[in-house]
């Protein structure tokens, strides 16, 4: 992966430089984790001073033009960046979100036979059969409705004449 800064700026408001870099890949389209490793590398900071705003790449090339902020210390990049902005440029962990409960793992229980069965999964004997559906013969109507032969026609009011 190689990364070539197109446009560098310094934002001296907000304590942190902005570069918009090309970033050549040989497959597909690298992390975001990778991207900001390789540019805190490059640079010679840590990287939690590195935050990638976007990045986009063009169908079919292997290049990706990304817009990336540096500050000048991790605290101003937490206080200034948007939440979801920074959600993105944490390193994805195993651990569940918070709000999300575990699904529980299923144990297997030997059978007398010695196959494993899991409990809760219906064996052949359990398994409910599927009913037919009806066919157009056996489908009821609904009181009420009329049906093809049954369908009213307007007549004319009297007193109203034809055109």
């Amino acid at each position: 992966m190689q990364i070539e800064v197109i446009k560098e700026q310094h934002n001296a408001l907000l304590d942190r430089k902005e570069l918009q870099v090309k970033i050549k890949h040989p497959a597909a389209t690298p992390a975001r984790i990778e991207v900001k490793n390789k540019v805190a590398a490059d640079l010679k900071i840590e990287p939690d001073r590195v935050i990638i705003d976007n990045m986009k790449t063009a169908f079919g090339k292997k290049e990706t033009i990304a817009y990336i902020k540096v500050y000048e210390s991790s605290k101003v990049a937490q206080q200034i960046e948007r939440e979801h902005i920074l959600k993105r440029n944490q390193p994805q962990t195993a651990e569940p979100a918070e709000g999300v409960e575990e699904t529980p793992t299923v144990e297997e229980t030997p059978t007398v036979e010695g196959t494993p069965t899991v409990e809760g999964t219906p064996t052949v004997e359990e398994t409910p059969t599927v009913e037919e559906t009806p066919t157009v013969e056996e489908t009821p109507t609904v009181e009420g409705t009329p049906t093809v032969e049954e369908t009213p026609t307007v007549e004319p009011a009297e007193g109203g004449e034809e055109n």
